[in-house]
């Protein structure tokens, strides 16, 4: 009989997370309480992974067990992850039974509570909520409506796996689970399918799991690496060698610490090899990612001075990330995590930097942009002057009258030439306004085009700072 979740902890047989993740998602309130679980699966994982490696006493073996190391730090996406599906699974439950009458409603309800409860406890106290799930869930289960909640019966097969009842009769569950579910979309059904095909290999039912898998697999999407572990470990059950070893493949490649449940695994041992060469490939990238990601810190180190040469500004700067004196005896996991943390802390400096400079561009933009609009204002009203100058001496010219001073005695001289009059006025005026609008231009316009030029280069000096940074940021 396959070990159930509660005797992980216990038993000398190394984890696999479709044992452990329901309890998890029942347990992890948080992404981060999510992230560290997940952590501490990994690590466990590793010591048998780094056991059986050294048993093996290969050169290959023994390379890529110092290579694997053990994870020190959380990946937080796949915490999130997890903690995203436990809140989508705990939805749907809800949203289930949210039709139901109130009595069957609180039966669900509490069955579900004392799930969580059971995910919390040890011991006697677990074993009595096991049983409280066991009775609540199943009073739904008798009633026509609840035998047909999915999630009703997911919930109710995990319980009875925990209880240790029948594979038979877990597994049961666990199809109605997946055979109501078929058409809804819903996680639940994805997860009714791995834990049928695991309750299914656990019979010796190798290939009703590879079948189950495989229907796994389309459901999953392309970021499910513990999903596609499992179905390698299906597919060669039933001697599929060259699909579990893809499968294996696209599973490292998207998530590294697959290796631990890979080299732990002891169904999967005859693909160690292969995926051996595979691991040597992705350490080899890990330290040169850490390598790259270590120049880049570097650099982004030197922005401060850098910006203070160039510009003038002041970059406050981080906290600094120590350093190892050498990468190349660092782990693949190692490895990986330095070239994470190097490279948040220097996307971290170059966003700082890249607000900063930005900022001060827009600053520059403004200073040239109205000193511009004053300088255009200032030449728009001498052209405009000139403008009207030549209009009313070119009216002159057609209307036959001088634009000269002359007397204003003869009043009827004065009748006669009242337009001639008004366009003298005028002609006079906007000579007056032309005259003040030169001296203006004389005294100001080279201060004014010195400064707009100074605030320009700046601009374009900033500009390319700017795009220096964002070049650096973006390597």
């Amino acid at each position: 009989m396959s070990v159930s979740p509660v005797d992980s902890p216990s038993t000398k047989k190394p984890p696999r997370l479709v044992e452990l993740q329901h309890l998890l998602e029942l347990r992890c309130g948080t992404a981060s309480e999510a992230t560290q679980a997940l952590l501490e699966v990994w690590q466990t994982q590793a010591l048998y992974a780094a056991t059986a490696l050294n048993r093996m006493a290969s050169p290959e073996s023994l390379r890529l067990s110092a290579a694997l190391g053990s994870p020190s730090t959380a990946n937080t996406h796949e915490g999130e992850c997890l903690h995203k599906d436990a809140l989508a699974l705990q939805m749907t439950f809800e949203r289930l039974a949210s039709s139901y009458e109130s009595g069957l409603r609180e039966l669900a309800t509490q069955g579900l509570q004392a799930l969580k409860n059971a995910a919390h406890y040890s011991g006697r106290e677990q074993q009595e909520e096991l049983r409280d799930a066991f009775k609540l869930l199943k009073g739904v289960l008798d009633n026509p409506l609840g035998n047909r909640n999915f999630a009703i019966w997911f919930e109710f097969g995990w319980t009875q796996w925990m209880l240790r009842e029948p594979l038979e009769t877990v597994s049961e569950s666990f199809y109605h689970a997946a055979r109501l579910s078929g058409n809804s979309g819903d996680l639940y059904h994805l997860h009714a399918l791995r834990h049928l095909a695991y309750l299914q290999a656990s019979a010796g039912k190798w290939s009703e799991a590879w079948e189950t898998a495989q229907r796994a697999l389309e459901r999953a999407g392309d970021g499910s690496p513990s999903v596609w572990i499992e179905a390698a470990r299906y597919a060669l059950g039933v001697g599929a060698l060259s699909q579990a070893q893809a499968l294996l493949d696209r599973a490292l490649d998207h998530s590294p610490e697959s290796a631990f449940a890979l080299f732990s695994d002891p169904d999967l041992t005859p693909l160690y090899g292969a995926c051996s060469q595979t691991m040597e490939r992705f350490a080899t990238a890990a330290h040169e990612a850490a390598a790259h990601e270590l120049e880049r810190l570097h650099t982004a180190r030197q922005t401060d001075q850098y910006l203070m040469d160039k510009l003038g500004l002041k970059l406050e700067m981080p906290p600094i990330l120590a350093l190892p004196e050498s990468i190349q005896s660092s782990s693949l996991f190692e490895a990986h995590a330095l070239a994470a943390a190097a490279h948040a802390e220097a996307s971290q400096i170059f966003d700082s930097a890249i607000d900063l400079v930005e900022k001060e561009e827009t600053k520059a933009t403004e200073n040239a942009r109205r000193l511009k609009v004053q300088i255009d204002q200032a030449l728009s009203e001498k052209a405009y002057y000139e403008g009207s100058l030549r209009n009313i001496e070119e009216h002159a010219r057609e209307s036959g009258f001088s634009l000269h001073n002359y007397s204003f005695n003869n009043p009827f001289f004065r009748k006669r030439n009242g337009k001639a009059e008004d366009a003298r006025f005028a002609y006079e005026s906007f000579r007056q306004q032309l005259a003040q609008c030169e001296t203006y231009l004389k005294d100001h316009l080279p201060a004014m085009e010195a400064a707009f030029d100074k605030h320009e280069g700046r601009r374009q000096k900033v500009s390319e700072v700017l795009q220096w940074l964002i070049a650096k940021r973006a390597s």
